[in-house]
């Protein structure tokens, strides 16, 4: 006789914990819905982010490793990478298209989340910077960047008197 009170126990545990599932489950299933259902001018300005970030991430860090070779070697070779890459760095990011479509998106802030209207906003600084609607007067700045960086380390060397500089 002592078998039947145990299950019913365990039975009236197993009801317990799945009310309490139940119960949990009815709090937490309107946020998925609701974090499912994505206004159709949030969904393209996600692709155009992921698109967008993966491409600034990349020549992000291909500058950002010439520019440092070229300021802590310098030498022709390198002065000249980092120019290129810098130039590359800003086509990307003041592409036309890219302004566009940033510009284009952020008429629509009310339907984006805050974070992708901070996103598209540090797009159109970074597109600032370098704007590729004018390459004459970007290319002019990269190589007077570029040839400044190469600087440096000839200053650090003969006025601060820094002895791990290669010139």
């Amino acid at each position: 006789m002592h078998r039947p009170r145990i299950s019913c126990l365990f039975l009236s545990c197993q009801a317990v914990a799945l009310r309490r599932l139940v119960f949990l489950l009815s709090l937490i299933l309107p946020f998925v819905a609701f974090a499912a259902t994505k206004s159709p001018i949030q969904e393209r300005a996600d692709r155009f982010l992921a698109l967008a970030n993966a491409g600034y991430q990349a020549l992000f860090r291909v500058n950002s490793e010439a520019q440092w070779l070229a300021v802590t070697d310098v030498t022709p070779e390198h002065d000249a990478a980092a120019e290129a890459t810098a130039k590359a760095y800003a086509a990307f990011n003041g592409n036309p298209a890219i302004i566009k479509e940033a510009r284009e998106l952020l008429t629509h802030q009310k339907e984006l989340s805050e974070i992708t209207v901070r996103q598209l906003k540090q797009l159109l600084l970074n597109a600032a910077e370098g704007p590729m609607t004018n390459p004459e007067l970007v290319a002019k700045r990269v190589a007077a960047e570029t040839k400044q960086a190469s600087l440096i380390p000839l200053f650090a060397k003969l006025f601060i008197n820094v002895p791990d500089t290669k010139i």
